[in-house]
């Protein structure tokens, strides 16, 4: 009987069953719903079920590119969805997850069941599927795997890892061959270093190779103890040492020498080592999953055999074991062909019944003299009696999947290479699934009842025990197809269970004969490397070498069974490198970590406890001294500074801050997956970050970490909206994914900020400790230092390192950015102060352009390659002696219409297009300048009179001119706000309200029109000698210039020269004194004909300017009052 435990569960499942799962999800598992067996894969490894499964219970789509559901390995629980795991529970685990096919609609999967017992094929049987979320099941596997072979066998190092001996001897393989040569030291150094030494007798005093003290120091225990551990703090070198090493162990190994084994935590860092390595040996094997490194996978056994056609060996088992599987999977075909997706649309033979005892011959012979007896004319004569009986009882079997609609998209997690570790590592033995996969066959539903009225078993054995099966009703004839139907697919169901279990066996002798294979590639090499996972994994293959030197990097990171399993009876010599004061190992369930099970501690930090004797590396690279104080809590005086780490720079745009703590309040929030987020920080993050790109920072040189994975998304989606960063590649990381790695810059976003609920991951002084020694000379910090300071000593020493220089602090509320060029330093508090400072200061950038005139931005830090300087050019023509009037970029020419030369050109008005010729005469302007997007033409009265024919005749030409002319007075329409026009409601403005040109004339963009206080010669003449900014943005719209004097005596060629109009618009010499411009010229009298907007009304030729409130601007084009 169940407990009431298991009874509650059962309860919890068939109620969310009819809520489609509702409330069921957790961080632990996920739920599965409408999951069917559609095909049965033969794999190398074994027989895999080919299942497909709806995902609309996710509520959006899952990015399956980037997403780490279902990877390989995972550990999923199935159970019919009737039964809701109440008495069957079948576990398996994914053994493949082809992006090809989770992208269907539904997704497919392939699952290895662990026992094969479970195995059942029945395509019409819904599943519930429950997908383990905590922990990695495959990695887990085969180390508990290489637990109980373990234990089987004797413990090489078993005096210092179990029972704590102080006293460590020399490797044997030392013991009887104690000289060693030093020369290869000498290639790192670039010394001549030949002698040998007695390495156990007489150790060299002085360091070689370039090797400091505590290194040298690490390298002799690292060589001369069975068990080494070096302890090596951040920046110390724990590689370097570790490459020296294996450069000794290397040069003194003997030819029948077994390889050395290196072996990391993660994919990522053991192609570090190897890439390392391979520099000086190239004799070297990456065993296990895929490396992303194309040089390193050249050195992987799949590609060697490729390369060496070594695909098979004489008398191994390959060969015979293959020809076995060939034959058990013909077996199968046969088996399922039933349920081929051929013989969708009939039901099952009867024959099938027949033979399976499913059905007495006289039941059969009933239905075939009927069938013969009673058949239709459209009935062929060979059809099976079954359909006969049955007619319109079945139909179709459809698994009413419903697609993804109208959901969104699942956030896209960009940290790809921390994502795929787990399925990289697990990839089958060759890596790729074609040789994983060896044959598929598909499986169909067939037909089902097509009676929806439910009939009890008892009512169906009952009729099944009469002889004539035409004496059974037509109402039941559904339902008694569908019982012998589930009969038949039981006995199928065990028939391929046998067959799974004989390919299994013959899947495990295969896997032997290609670790066969592969241990002749192996045993040539000088150096294999492996992750962690793999020394599991591969145990067998690895321990058939007897190796005697295994040495694992980053050794604190890993727990201790990976590491026990690795002591092979062979080995000899166990070398540990890493630092638990960093990251430590992960253990997926937090119920095991600490008291009293302490699974989350490595066997590295066990050992550092219990003071087994260790070296430890003490000068530091990487860090200037003001960040590697930060860490001082930790490691004490113990850690120094390598002289060269004083001659890091400053950091472009700080000044000599090279670490600041902004603490602010803002408060923390949970995204939708209840990550902690911080959006006030993540906005100041990418602000900074933009800030010191522009600052001519490299993106490459600049890091950002966080401790949640929710804000890092953040971050991105903010730094993707930022025009100013937002192509740049910048890595942007969690601290967990970032150990062993270094930049230039980092910069740190905290996250927590609240007043009780605490600071979670910031409280693990491990990961501080690594989240604050990654920069070299420059690390910012964002973050509320009240908060971190209360829930932790470490935090609470280190805003009091940042603040103790009372006259210097390095934490506040205020950011300190510094601006070298103005030799100002500007406070950023708020996010609104990024926008007053770009990226320099507030004030104006002051630097001359290359043609003379002073960068019009405000202070940057960047190059003014990109900046337009829209001034006159004011150079003297020397042609006429005239100003050039061409706005400095884009570049130009100095050419005027003076018709003293023969560059009289003007453009086309057609938007910018080339320059045509005047008076036929060529120009090759096209080609060195470009085209000029505004008009360039005669229009004063004293310009030669036969340019202004040709420049007339040009003009005239074009029809384009009346479009820009109409854009011209169509200018005011912009203008939508009455009040900064200084209009009534009715759009219109009294006279006596006119502004004054000295103040502004309403233009139809942003800027003054006319500005007197901006003229040539600044008297204050009443001149209008100077268009203001306005005109600018008018002229780089093709519909406003200059005169070619550089006065506004008359308007540029838009105005004075379209098509219908040959007189200027408005023109000094023409008014009533020759000095202010008080009257108008004739085509003021023909705008209104022109189809010009209404508001343009139709003024005498003696009317003055300051009179005439008929501008396309809603108001007087001049205004001198």
């Amino acid at each position: 009987m169940k407990d009431t435990q298991d009874i509650s569960i059962y309860e919890k499942v068939s109620t969310a069953l009819s809520l489609d799962f509702l409330d069921l999800d957790s961080t632990d598992h996920l739920f599965t719903s409408k999951v069917f067996i559609i095909g049965v894969t033969l794999a190398r490894a074994g027989l895999a079920l080919h299942i497909q499964f709806s995902t609309r219970r996710a509520g959006k789509n899952i990015a399956w590119t980037y997403s780490n559901r279902l990877n390989p390995g995972t550990l999923v629980a199935l159970t019919p969805k009737r039964n809701a795991f109440l008495s069957k529970c079948v576990v398996a685990v994914v053994a493949c997850r082809l992006l090809e096919s989770v992208e269907k609609d539904p997704p497919e999967v392939d699952l290895f069941l662990a026992s094969p017992e479970d195995i059942e094929v029945d395509p019409q049987q819904e599943w519930i599927m429950v997908e383990a979320r905590a922990g990695y099941f495959e990695a887990n596997r085969h180390t508990l795997t290489a637990l109980q072979k373990l234990s089987k066998e004797s413990f090489p190092l078993n005096e210092q890892i179990c029972s704590l001996e102080e006293d460590i001897d020399a490797p044997g393989y030392i013991n009887t061959a104690p000289s060693m040569d030093f020369s290869p030291l000498s290639e790192v150094s670039g010394l001549d270093v030949t002698n040998k030494y007695d390495i156990l007798e007489r150790w060299p005093s002085q360091p070689m190779g370039k090797l400091d003290a505590s290194q040298w120091s690490a390298l002799n225990r690292m060589l001369t103890k069975k068990l080494a551990i070096i302890q090596g703090p951040p920046g110390t070198g724990k590689t370097f040492t570790s490459l020296a090493a294996l450069r000794m162990m290397l040069s003194n190994k003997g030819p029948k020498d077994p390889p050395i084994i290196i072996a990391a935590q993660t994919n990522h860092a053991l192609d570090q080592l190897i890439k390392h390595i391979s520099v000086f040996e190239k004799n070297y094997v990456r065993l296990g999953g895929r490396t992303s490194d194309p040089e390193i996978r050249k050195h992987t056994p799949y590609e060697i055999r490729q390369n060496q056609g070594l695909l098979t060996i004489e008398g191994g088992l390959m060969a015979p074991m293959r020809k076995k599987q060939n034959k058990l999977a013909a077996e199968l075909e046969k088996v399922l062909k039933p349920l081929a997706p051929s013989n969708s649309n009939k039901p099952l033979a009867v024959s099938l019944f027949l033979e399976h005892g499913l059905l007495s011959q006289e039941q059969v012979d009933s239905l075939k003299e009927a069938a013969h007896k009673w058949q239709r004319s459209n009935t062929p004569a060979n059809a099976d009696p079954l359909a006969a009986w049955l007619s319109d009882c079945v139909k179709e079997f459809d698994s009413e999947y419903a697609g993804d609609f109208g959901f969104i998209d699942d956030d896209i997690d960009l940290e790809y290479e921390q994502l795929k570790e787990i399925e990289v590592e697990h990839g089958r033995y060759e890596d790729d699934w074609s040789s994983f996969k060896t044959r598929y066959y598909p499986l169909s539903g067939g037909l089902c009842s097509s009676n929806t009225a439910k009939v009890s078993r008892a009512t169906v054995e009952n009729l099944l025990k009469e002889k004539d099966f035409y004496k059974i009703h037509k109402r039941y004839r559904g339902a008694v197809y569908g019982y012998l139907r589930e009969q038949l697919m039981v006995i199928l169901g065990e028939n391929v269970q046998r067959l799974a279990q004989t390919y299994k066996k013959c899947a495990s002798n295969f896997q032997i004969g290609r670790f066969e294979r592969d241990y002749c590639i192996l045993q040539e090499a000088k150096i294999i490397g492996m992750t962690t996972t793999g020394l599991s994994k591969y145990r067998g293959l690895v321990s058939s070498l007897k190796p005697r030197v295994i040495l694992i990097e980053e050794a604190a990171e890993v727990l201790e069974a990976p590491v026990a399993v690795a002591c092979l009876p062979s080995l000899q010599h166990l070398i540990l490198v890493g630092d638990h004061q960093q990251l430590k190992g992960q253990c997926a369930d937090y119920e095991l970590c600490g008291h009293p099970f302490y699974l989350d501690v490595s066997m590295f930090e066990r050992l550092m406890i219990n003071k087994m004797p260790y070296a430890m590396l003490q000068e530091q690279r990487r860090m200037v001294p003001e960040i590697r104080e930060l860490v001082a809590p930790i490691y004490g005086n113990l850690l120094h500074d390598h002289p060269s780490v004083g001659d890091h720079p400053f950091v472009p745009g700080m000044g000599d801050k090279r670490s600041f703590f902004f603490d602010h309040t803002a408060h923390e929030s949970n995204d939708s997956l209840l990550s902690k987020v911080n959006d006030f920080e993540a906005s100041m993050v990418v602000n900074l970050l933009a800030y010191l790109v522009m600052n001519k920072v490299p993106a490459s040189s600049i890091t950002v970490l966080t401790f949640y994975n929710g804000q890092r998304k953040l971050i991105m989606r903010k730094k993707a909206q930022n025009p100013n960063v937002a192509k740049p590649y910048v890595n942007i990381v969690t601290v967990d994914s970032y150990q062993g790695e270094e930049n230039d810059i980092v910069i740190l976003s905290l996250v927590r900020s609240n007043d009780h609920r605490g600071i979670g991951f910031l409280a693990q002084d491990n990961r501080v400790c690594v989240a604050l020694s990654r920069a070299k000379y420059g690390l910012y910090i964002f973050g509320n230092a009240r908060c971190v300071s209360k829930h932790s000593e470490f935090w609470y020493a280190v805003t009091n390192v940042m603040s103790e220089k009372k006259e210097d602090p390095r934490i506040g509320p205020a950011l300190p950015l510094y601006c070298t060029r103005h030799n100002q330093e500007t406070l950023i508090e708020t996010l609104k102060d990024w926008n007053t400072i770009g990226d320099g200061c507030d004030k104006p950038c002051g630097t001359n352009l290359p043609c003379g005139h002073p960068c019009p931005r405000k202070c940057h830090g960047s190059e003014h390659d990109w900046v337009s300087c829209k001034q006159r050019c004011r150079e003297i023509r020397e042609c006429c002696n005239t100003f050039c009037i061409c706005v400095c970029s884009p570049p130009h020419t100095h050419d005027c219409f003076c018709g003293m030369g023969k560059d009289n050109k003007t453009q086309i008005f057609d938007g910018g297009s080339d320059w045509d010729d005047v008076d036929g005469e060529e120009d090759d302007r096209d080609e060195k300048v470009g085209p000029i997007p505004r008009t360039r033409a005669p229009t004063r009265a004293s310009a030669s009179a036969s340019v202004s024919a040709s420049t007339a005749e040009d003009t005239a030409r074009c029809a384009e001119g009346v479009r820009q002319w109409q854009a011209f007075a169509r200018g005011g329409g912009v203008l939508d706000d009455y009040r900064r026009a200084g209009l009534d409601a009715s759009g219109k403005r009294p006279q006596k309200d006119a502004i004054p040109v000295e103040q502004n004339v309403v233009a139809p963009v942003q800027g003054t029109l006319i500005d007197f206080d901006d003229d040539a010669d600044d008297a204050d003449d009443g001149q209008v000698e100077v268009l203001g900014a306005g005109e600018d943005a008018l002229a780089e719209r093709g519909i406003f210039a200059r005169d070619s004097d550089g006065q506004v005596e008359a308007m540029s060629e838009v105005q004075d020269t379209p098509p219908t109009l040959d007189n200027d618009l408005i023109n000094f010499e023409e008014d009533d004194d020759g000095y202010q411009a008080e009257g108008v010229s004739q085509p003021i009298m023909r705008l209104p004909s022109m189809r010009l907007p209404s508001m343009l009304v139709e003024v005498s030729l003696t009317s003055r300017v300051e009179e005439v409130a008929a501008s396309p601007f809603g108001g007087d084009l001049i205004e001198l009052s």
